[in-house]
């Protein structure tokens, strides 16, 4: 009997939203402080939010996280700091976030613009090099309210381009 909700459960990485006549405002949490680095507006969609910023611990000056790369079957190193998905169910958007932490940006980029394009993706890229962080998203419903995130791409038809 629920008309309308928005849940957000937390560490899990899972928020739902459901049928409301205005968009909700959703703010994403920033990786590397205590603040948003963005705010969303949606209905009618599930979404997920995966990162390297919840559980993670610190050793030596490096930062492990809980996101396993299949591949090494250790954290992963992507650079990837945080993927959000808004789209498809809350089951898929939870799969394609972690997912795309684990890809790297070339590869999150490319899958992103092959799989993708139907769906609201925004990636935080962090360059451990420079400690700087940058927005990638297909998107353009959004408002940046992060002033230390650049962005470095743009948007067509849910497609991005990257530009250095």
């Amino acid at each position: 009997g629920i008309a309308q909700s928005y849940v957000s459960v937390g560490t899990s990485s899972l928020s739902l939203l459901s049928a409301k006549k205005a968009d909700w405002s959703v703010t994403l949490r920033h990786p590397r402080s205590a603040t948003n680095y963005a705010t969303i507006y949606a209905h009618n969609t599930a979404a997920s939010t995966s990162g390297d910023y919840e559980r993670y611990y610190e050793f030596g000056g490096k930062r492990y996280c809980h996101i396993i790369d299949p591949s090494t079957g250790a954290p992963t190193e992507s650079g990837i700091a945080t993927a959000s998905v808004f789209g498809r169910t809350a089951a898929e958007d939870d799969a394609l976030s972690t997912a795309l932490c684990v890809m790297g940006r070339d590869r999150a980029i490319e899958f992103i613009n092959q799989n993708l394009t139907d769906c609201r993706v925004f990636i935080v890229w962090y360059n451990a090099e420079t400690e700087e962080c940058e927005l990638i998203t297909n998107s353009d419903g959004y408002e940046l309210t992060a002033e230390d995130i650049t962005t470095h791409s743009t948007t067509q038809g849910g497609k991005t381009t990257y530009v250095a």
